[in-house]
């Protein structure tokens, strides 16, 4: 029984050993770059290349949401087929077109995902003679989205071409590659000091350049779900919401985005349009000008709608039994 004993205290401390050991490591550090936002893929085989008629129309979908932003309220569209050849095969209006998918995090490093599976038996030919046709199957993700940057600056106080070598830091332009984890980035910051017209003041000015890095378009947010519902839309109406984003920035935790062009003549806030995917906005930081140069964080938040697709065209073949 001893011995027993002996070996059971042996076993126990042994294994508290192993356990130690085996912490979990607290180095870690979340990658919040990246380029992308949701990320559609069709399942394996679902459409197959070619597709009997009687045997049915089956679309397998799956919807990853690679980018840092939760998405709320998202919406998927089936679009490029003859609705009068292939019928019932996507409901407008179903909420089991809707979805929802968190963004990555520390705690959820891949991010959310969504499997749909959308299905018809109800295809017909366009005349008796045909044998075989092809339907192009094209998948739209609607979505609103936001990029949250955080750029390390400089804030000075010496107007250019003023000098003092004593400073902690130093303005420098920051070019950015490697995105914040969605598809509109911040990929430029350039940062100048001037005088103002209170001899105590001086501005710091930022010049943010912004561009679409990834593969979709860019919709005004309270528009974003208008690629998904083109049919109800004409292509004025598709111009004129396209390419919009409103910024929000911060120079630590203080807000500046209400001197931020610029501005909306309408809604008379910010609002920065997209030409050949990039754009550039500027906003200003007073400061007093007898406080030290000191190292801070620029954080600009975007916000937009995204949308992006996939499609696969797909073989339709006459039964021999129709």
């Amino acid at each position: 029984m001893r011995l027993i004993h002996v070996l059971h205290i042996f076993l126990l401390a042994a294994l508290s050993g192993c356990l130690v050991s085996f912490q979990p490591s607290n180095s870690y550090t979340f990658d919040a770059s990246g380029k992308e936002g949701v990320v559609l893929s069709f399942a394996d085989n679902l459409p197959p290349d070619k597709v009997w008629q009687h045997s049915g129309l089956h679309v397998g979908l799956e919807i990853r949401n690679r980018g840092t932003s939760d998405v709320v309220d998202g919406l998927i569209s089936i679009q490029g087929f003859d609705t009068k050849l292939v019928q019932g095969l996507y409901v407008e209006g179903s909420e089991e077109n809707r979805f929802s998918l968190e963004g990555r995090s520390e705690i959820n490093l891949n991010g959310g995902y969504e499997y749909k599976e959308y299905e018809t038996y109800n295809i017909r030919f366009p005349d008796s003679e045909t044998n075989f046709y092809d339907v192009p199957i094209k998948v739209v993700a609607c979505y609103p989205y936001y990029t949250v940057a955080n750029i390390p600056v400089c804030i000075d106080t010496i107007p250019a071409g003023g000098v003092k070598t004593d400073q902690t830091c130093y303005i420098s332009d920051k070019k950015i590659s490697k995105g914040q984890g969605a598809p509109i980035a911040v990929t430029y910051v350039n940062e100048y000091v001037t005088e103002t017209q209170d001899p105590s003041i001086v501005d710091v000015t930022f010049e943010i350049k912004i561009e679409n890095e990834g593969d979709g378009e860019v919709f005004d947010i309270g528009k974003y779900d208008m690629p998904c519902l083109a049919s109800k839309y004409t292509s004025e109406d598709l111009w004129n919401n396209k390419g919009w984003v409103y910024p929000k920035v911060f120079v630590s935790d203080f807000e500046i985005t209400d001197t931020c062009k610029p501005v909306d003549d309408v809604l008379m806030v910010p609002r920065i349009r997209l030409y050949n995917d990039e754009a550039v906005f500027v906003c200003t930081y007073s400061v007093p000008k007898e406080k030290d140069a000191h190292e801070s964080v620029l954080r600009i938040v975007l916000e937009y709608g995204y949308s992006n697709s996939i499609q696969k065209k797909v073989e339709i073949v006459r039964s021999l039994e129709s």
